[in-house]
């Protein structure tokens, strides 16, 4: 890839999309892609490797329920991040509206969120396909669904520094930084 290309791909990452990516709406494609890969420390997930105690396996901090802070529920049932969820409904009404009516699950809801499809939507005809009508939709709605989940991650680290429960930082080597 050319330094030309190179520098383009970072102002913009979704060029293969024909999506404009807001330059501040850019670190939510990445936290996207650790949502949808299942690769975003959840606590449960921090508590599954004995980074937390192992009580939040089961123990949601953020709403003090007695269920696991997954994914799903993090972005979609939580209800300490409600106030997130009505900005992006308010910032992109038609996706959300479409989401509501497509979803019968939270799974369903997570999926449609971060781009996917679920499976009981594969084969309908608005979900299907390159030109799909969806697809556009979350085009669209792409930025505003990008700086709600980086909106929400910020709201939730100051949360969890709070509370005590930040993980330590781990450098790309592995270890903890000194001091």
């Amino acid at each position: 890839m050319s330094v030309y290309a190179q520098a383009a791909y970072a102002s913009n990452p979704l060029p293969q999309y024909g999506t404009e990516v807001p330059a501040h709406a850019v670190p939510g494609l990445h936290l996207m892609i650790q949502l949808r890969t299942r690769a975003f420390p959840t606590v449960r997930r921090l508590a599954r490797i004995h980074v937390l105690p192992e009580r939040f396996l089961e123990f949601c901090p953020a709403c003090g329920g007695h269920v696991s802070e997954s994914v799903e529920h993090l972005l979609v049932e939580c209800p300490r991040w409600e106030c997130h969820r009505r900005v992006l409904a308010v910032s992109a009404p038609e996706f959300k509206r479409v989401v509501g009516r497509a979803s019968s699950c939270p799974g369903d809801t997570v999926a449609l969120i971060l781009g996917g499809v679920p499976p009981p939507l594969h084969g309908k005809p608005e979900f299907s396909g390159h030109g799909n009508d969806f697809l556009q939709l979350w085009r669209r709605a792409l930025p505003h669904i990008a700086l709600f989940v980086t909106n929400l991650s910020l709201s939730r680290n100051v949360f969890l520094r709070e509370i005590g429960l930040a993980p330590p930082r781990i450098t790309r080597t592995g270890r903890r930084p000194n001091g």
